[in-house]
């Protein structure tokens, strides 16, 4: 009888440790979905080769502290370019992609519905949840947004003779994680587009900065894509840490930058739930061990009882 009962509680305490694992760990894994590419990049002009970027820098904040429901991300990129003939304007573009400037999948896809080559197509700021300003010399200029193939933030500068001008983009924006099927993960990359700077004549001092609090990325690399040939590796970057995060800093010295661009990737899964445990598991988990302990708390007194009686 007495063996019988402690093959009980060690069933308790078995089922009890399964239990335990299932709310600790993750789904498995199988095929991931197609990557969720939230991006931005380095500035381009039409009159490609005319001018020259000597100076960029970038700083993407992210903050991953519920990657399982949304991102926060805070973007400021400050572009010096120089002039070395007559004062002239110029149309300046800046790529990014949807999510970047607020504009909904929705949104988006009538947007691409609408489309015929090679037209441009106006988005209406005051629609988006899109709070950035383009500043020239520490002053505000105009903007718009619009479709061509790609989303861009559109400027017209006028570039100074044979001098440099300043132009600060900057916003607040957020992703929103979107669901997955219970068995599948999928990929969400922010990603930075550093080959830009090879439209603009000469060699460019460059630093993009990607400052992560909360959750870390799962991979970190840069891309370069010689000829058919596509190089992923973390070249350049230096991690450090920050109060709260940990920060990702690519830096180019007076170069030609050969990287196409540089990248941060998650890996969202089902059941992801921000390595945090729900009330429901925890009140589950404890409700099972205050079970178990009931149970051999018996067993126990039962086997004391008998004893006293012998």
């Amino acid at each position: 009888m007495r063996s019988s009962k402690i093959r009980i509680f060690l069933l308790i305490i078995s089922f009890i440790l399964i239990s335990c694992n299932e709310v600790y760990t993750k789904d498995s894994l199988a095929d991931p979905l197609s990557p969720y590419i939230t991006s931005s990049s380095g500035l381009i002009t039409p009159e490609n080769g005319t001018y020259s970027m000597p100076n960029a820098n970038v700083l993407v904040e992210v903050d991953a502290t519920h990657p399982s429901s949304h991102f926060d991300i805070y973007f400021n990129g400050n572009y010096t370019i120089f002039n070395p003939y007559n004062s002239k304007n110029v149309t300046i573009l800046a790529p990014f992609s949807p999510g970047m400037l607020g504009i909904n999948d929705t949104t988006y896809y009538e947007i691409l519905h609408n489309y015929k080559y090679p037209d441009w197509i106006p988005i209406e700021i005051s629609e988006l949840n899109f709070n950035g300003k383009i500043m020239v010399n520490n002053s505000a200029i105009p903007y718009k947004i619009m479709f061509g193939g790609s989303i861009y933030l559109i400027c017209n500068v006028t570039l100074p003779k044979n001098d440099s001008l300043v132009l600060e983009y900057s916003f607040n924006t957020y992703l929103v994680t979107p669901p997955i099927l219970s068995s599948n993960y999928y990929e969400i990359d922010f990603e930075y587009y550093v080959g830009t700077s090879r439209t603009w004549n000469g060699n460019i001092t460059e630093m993009v900065e990607f400052r992560v609090k909360g959750y870390q990325p799962d991979r970190v690399y840069s891309v370069e894509k010689p000829g058919n040939d596509v190089i992923i590796n973390g070249k350049n970057c230096t991690i450090s840490n920050i109060n709260g995060g940990k920060s990702y800093l690519w830096e180019w010295n007076n170069v030609r930058i050969y990287e196409d661009y540089v990248s941060l990737s998650y890996d969202i899964m089902s059941g992801f739930k921000d390595n945090t445990i729900s009330f429901g598991k925890y009140f589950m988990l404890f409700t099972l061990i205050g079970i178990a302990l009931m149970m051999a708390f018996q067993i126990l007194r039962l086997n004391l009882n008998k004893k006293n009686l012998s």
